[in-house]
């Protein structure tokens, strides 16, 4: 940014992103996992569970208190991890987008229902593969690992609650 903007303007626009996608990364992060932990654990949306389960979330901002050395650093293992889990995102928006009991009528149908499922497709390859690749270069056969007990436990978590039904 600096050959385009300047060093002190450069500096203000790249902190500026990196605090907007702090602020909007956390968000999401804080309502999902409240929302996952009244999932697991069956019971309503909102109240007390809820609000424990996005506050778990938030705890991540003691990150920088306690690990003074590596303020600007956190973003890179922070990218890395996020680019791991884009991949289960898009898999799960895939599926969304073809299930007729959570969309109804509202679900793409004919060419318009191909064109997105071959663009999803497409998106998935993408960002698996550069998921993969990151995983790879930055965690070697651990990170590899890491990803198949991850994917084994969601596996595993499945087949329980659809034999649990």
């Amino acid at each position: 940014l600096e050959p385009l903007l300047g060093t002190f303007f450069a500096h203000i626009v790249f902190g500026i992103g990196v605090l907007g996608m702090a602020v909007s990364s956390i968000t999401l992060m804080m309502l999902v996992s409240g929302l996952v932990l009244c999932e697991a654990l069956g019971v309503k949306r909102g109240g007390l569970t809820f609000k424990l389960g996005s506050l778990a979330a938030g705890l991540g901002i003691l990150g920088p208190f306690f690990w003074t050395q590596a303020y600007f650093w956190l973003a890179i293992p922070v990218s890395i991890i996020t680019l791991m889990f884009l991949p289960i995102a898009y898999v799960t928006f895939f599926l969304m987008m073809n299930n007729k009991a959570l969309l109804g009528e509202h679900m793409p149908k004919g060419t318009n229902r191909v064109i997105w499922n071959l663009l999803m497709v497409l998106a998935l390859l993408f960002i698996g593969s550069a998921s993969f690749y990151m995983l790879w270069m930055r965690g070697g056969i651990v990170g590899i690992m890491i990803l198949v007990i991850f994917v084994t436990a969601i596996i595993v978590a499945e087949i329980y609650k659809r034999l649990r039904c």
